[in-house]
């Protein structure tokens, strides 16, 4: 510099440079000096280093111009806005400091502040800390806070993670997806308010919670509540279910609605305190337990499950005092003082034996029934004897384990040991006697007390046996006792319900039809001749036959009627039963009812016309007798006109 040019005249005794100086070498100033214009250091492109001193050793700043770098030196500190204020800048030669009072603010105008990779910023201590590795921002903290008075825009499908990917929050422009591999907890000292009409859904659309500003309404298929703590609603407002399903208190009953039916499920017991029941309807039907003792009340009480409703063994359910259902693992038992009734709609299934207590009670045999094993046995001490099953629908009855009936799938019966009869269809009765020869069939009536008991018992009125033992036949018996009409005790009756054959000839049948056949091979054929067709026996003697040729034979009392001149009897039988005598006139019908040749009191009349009972056999032998008269008469006549025709003879030859 030119000491020329140095103006040190200043008030303040300041030495003022006035004009522009350069200096070239050291130069060394020990009082104030002031620069009223721009001080240069060097030129561009070749510097100088510029060097400030502070008052604590190794303090300083430096301009360092090798380096380009502005260098504040041991304990200098760069301070903003004033000396020894609260903003300023320091470092240790390790840490950069920032202090500042309040905020620290970063403005620029146009550009990123660039921190460099795996470079963080720290508040506090490490504990909170931003750091970038080039590709990911770690934000650490125990509590992590954002203030802004805007929004904090996170990019399209760019998220905020939560420990790892699993915990997330997303959004893609439309939609915003909080996602999370375990539980989302909420927690908040105010309301979570979410708009009108904006929903959160739980997998889908089906699962969704979402208001109107009026209902809230909670969609999905099964809805689980889950709390450590009561959920709270308040009295007299109501969880609906549908429409007419709801649940609602009033701060003293709980009241469950439905238009349909209730139905609890849970994972382990829902307990009801002591004393305190479930109604149904009223008082009247009830579930209460005393913390002894399940008390269920009602009229009729109705258990409907889709699985076994199962009681403990050697527990029972009484029915009033004496009447209990009980098992005991191994057999169930049934006890009642009285009757055990059973109705049922269907079938009552039932797998083992079922047996009554009562030693000769009956049983059910849970085995397979045939024809000669029974298995609804009426005493259980006779096992082989009850019903049993033969075939389809074929049922039998078993005494002793042997098939003694059956009914067939046709609704034939059969006895004894015949199981089949080929001649018999729907309907029939086939009754086997094995080689028995006495009654197969016997009807008795209480009424009936004849007496006859070597032929029959005394109260059988009509039985069916056969007519000869070792080869067959039928013999139809009837007894009749003393105490009534002393005839009919076999009354044979045909009732036809038209009018009846008018035929006269070999080929004419009656109402009541009597038909006799013989063996004829395989089948059946007319008797031969003379033999005899159709007997009439007084006891064990024959009276009456009728044979083939239709002849009819009668073992008789022979009546000869000498007492009575037989032509007069046969002429009064002609003027008795063709003319119409007076009732009171009886005279010639006493005659020809003491002659047998009528019945007693049988004269009556019919359409006008006299009817009698008329004895063809006596009346045979009236007309015998008739004609033996009359021969005697002819040959008296004879001998009068064989004697008179001698006479004459006599007197011609005189």
């Amino acid at each position: 510099m030119d000491r020329d040019n140095v103006d040190s005249t200043s008030a303040d005794g300041i030495g003022v440079l006035n004009v522009n100086q350069t200096w070239t070498g050291n130069q060394t100033h020990t009082g104030t000096t002031q620069l009223s214009n721009t001080l240069k250091v060097g030129v561009n492109d070749t510097g100088y280093d510029v060097q400030f001193f502070g008052a604590t050793s190794g303090a300083y700043m430096l301009w360092d111009e090798s380096t380009d770098d502005l260098v504040l030196a041991g304990a200098a500190q760069l301070y903003l806005y004033d000396a020894g204020g609260g903003e300023h800048l320091s470092s240790d030669g390790t840490d950069l400091t920032i202090n500042s009072g309040r905020n620290i603010n970063l403005t620029c105008a146009s550009g990123d502040v660039v921190i460099p990779a795996n470079i963080g910023l720290t508040f506090g201590d490490a504990a909170e800390k931003i750091e970038g590795d080039g590709t990911d921002l770690t934000i650490s903290g125990n509590n992590i806070k954002l203030t802004a008075v805007a929004d904090v825009v996170v990019p399209a499908n760019v998220g905020i993670t939560f420990g790892d990917a699993a915990e997330k929050i997303e959004g893609d422009g439309t939609n915003l997806t909080v996602a999370s591999s375990a539980d989302i907890n909420l927690t908040a000292t105010g309301d979570v308010n979410i708009p009108s009409g904006v929903g959160v859904t739980f997998g889908d659309d089906a699962e969704k919670i979402e208001g109107d500003g009026t209902d809230l309404t909670i969609s999905g298929n099964n809805i689980n509540l889950t709390a450590v703590a009561d959920v709270i609603v308040p009295a007299n407002v109501g969880v609906t279910f549908g429409t007419g399903e709801k649940i609602e208190g009033d701060n003293t009953n709980l009241t469950v609605t439905s238009q349909a039916d209730i139905n609890l499920t849970a994972a382990n017991d829902i307990n009801i305190p002591a004393n305190v029941g479930l109604t149904f309807g009223d008082d009247a039907e009830k579930i209460e337990g005393d913390g002894t003792d399940l008390t269920i009340a009602g009229n009729n009480i109705n258990l409907t499950a889709t699985a076994d409703v199962v009681v403990p063994a050697n527990v029972g359910i009484t029915f009033g005092t004496g009447e209990k259902i009980e098992g005991d693992n191994t057999n169930l038992t049934v006890t009642s003082q009285a009757a055990i009734n059973m109705t049922a709609g269907t079938d009552v299934n039932v797998t083992g034996d079922v047996i009554l207590s009562n030693a000769a009670g009956p049983q059910l045999a849970d085995e397979a029934a045939t024809a000669t094993n029974p298995t609804l046995i009426p005493n259980k001490a006779e096992v082989d004897t009850g019903i049993g099953w033969a075939a389809a629908d074929t049922p039998t009855i078993i005494t002793g384990g042997t098939e003694r009936m059956r009914i067939d799938s046709a609704g034939k019966i059969f006895t004894g040991a015949e199981t089949l009869n080929a001649k018999m269809s729907a309907g029939g009765l086939t009754l086997h006697q094995s080689t028995a020869d006495n009654e197969i069939l016997a009807l008795k009536s209480s009424d009936v007390g004849h007496g006859m008991t070597d032929d029959t018992e005394a109260d059988t009125w009509f039985t069916i046996s056969k007519a000869h033992g070792p080869s067959g036949g039928a013999n139809l018996s009837a007894w009749k006792d003393p105490d009534g009409f002393n005839a009919q005790a076999l009354s044979l009756r045909g009732i036809l319900g038209e009018a009846a054959d008018t035929t006269k000839g070999t080929g004419a049948a009656g109402i009541v039809d009597i038909k006799a056949y013989i063996l004829s091979g395989s089948s059946v054929g007319a008797p031969g001749a003379n033999q005899n067709l159709c007997s009439i026996t007084s006891g064990t003697t024959c009276r009456f036959l009728f044979d083939a040729e239709g002849s009819g034979h009668s073992d008789v009392e022979w009546t000869t009627y000498d007492t009575y001149d037989d032509i007069a009897l046969i002429t009064d039988m002609e003027s008795e039963v063709l003319l119409h005598e007076d009732e009171a006139q009886t005279e010639r019908r006493r005659a020809l009812e003491a002659a047998g040749i009528i019945g007693k009191d049988s004269w009556h009349t019919e359409n006008g016309r006299p009817r009698v009972m008329v004895n063809f056999t006596k009346l045979s032998m009236l007309h015998h007798g008739a004609l033996i008269q009359i021969g005697q008469a002819y040959d008296a006549v004879r001998e009068r006109l064989d004697a008179a025709e001698s006479k004459l003879k006599m007197l011609e030859a005189v």
